[in-house]
């Protein structure tokens, strides 16, 4: 986890190649990270036991960090686009476009950063009582593991790490097929991130008259891999001269069968015109 504070520069041309940079300060806030080389963890059929074996190494941010925005690291990264005029539909005076965009391209250097150097293993057979009416607090307290870390710790050490952020490539084709649909298309992959390819599509569709000055839009949105498998969503937007505002999901496939697929999802946007 980390906040950006990032300057940028746009070039916006009508009918032009338009692009943009932009150079962004990160402050780190939270990082954690596994390496398990050879773990396992059993219980037994009836519950009356449970073993466990790790092997390998755990990295966390300082721990006597408390507030979600206290600041354990300093980096830099750096954001892209470019955007291309395209008219593949000769039907619409209004020109379409191809972007291509990357993201998140930098590091973050952590201080005092935790290795925990994992090897060990732990059994536990359970509370052991020679009558279920001796069984109280004090023979539970007495038979609970009290530190667990030191059975699976083998030495740690505090010191610090720089990470490279998982970097993101998208491509964008926007065009409008009649006066009241326009059409956008995506595809976008995050490196090292344990992302695939994600290939989404959206319609949107104008519900209000142009000469109004409130426009109205509904939204619908297909979707494949990245994080999940199959996403069909839709959504209400509205649009002033002075702002715009957007609420819909994503993943009404997950809410239609929550007993096969999981997950909620829900998104806000507002944008607020200066000029």
């Amino acid at each position: 986890q980390f906040t950006q504070i990032q300057y940028g520069i746009i070039k916006n041309q009508k009918d032009k190649i338009s692009y943009g940079v932009g150079l962004a300060l990160l402050l780190g806030n939270k990082y954690g990270n596994y390496y398990l080389d050879n773990s396992n963890l059993y219980t037994s059929d009836i519950g009356d036991s449970v073993s466990g074996y790790l092997n390998g190494t755990l990295i966390l941010s300082d721990t006597n960090s408390k507030n979600i925005y206290d600041i354990n690291g300093y980096g830099t990264s750096v954001d892209a686009f470019v955007s291309i005029p395209v008219n593949f539909i000769k039907k619409q005076a209004e020109s379409g476009s191809i972007k291509v965009e990357l993201n998140e391209l930098g590091f973050i250097t952590w201080k005092n950063m935790l290795h925990y150097h994992l090897n060990g293993q732990m059994n536990w057979a359970g509370i052991k009582a020679l009558s279920i009416f001796d069984v109280g607090d004090s023979i539970y307290r007495e038979q609970v593991p009290r530190d667990v870390q030191s059975e699976f710790v083998e030495s740690s050490e505090t010191k610090n790490l720089t990470t490279f952020l998982a970097p993101r490539i998208a491509i964008y084709y926007t065009e409008k097929l009649t006066d009241n649909i326009e059409l956008k298309n995506m595809i976008d992959y995050r490196f090292n991130a344990n992302y695939l390819p994600y290939i989404a599509s959206s319609q949107i569709f104008s519900i209000s008259k142009k000469e109004k000055d409130f426009q109205y839009y509904f939204n619908l949105h297909e979707s494949i891999g990245g994080y999940g498998y199959l996403g069909f969503g839709m959504g209400l937007q509205v649009e002033h001269k002075k702002f715009a505002a957007v609420l819909g999901t994503r993943n009404l496939i997950a809410m239609a069968v929550p007993n096969i697929l999981g997950g909620l999802n829900l998104h806000l946007g507002f944008k607020w015109n200066f000029r």
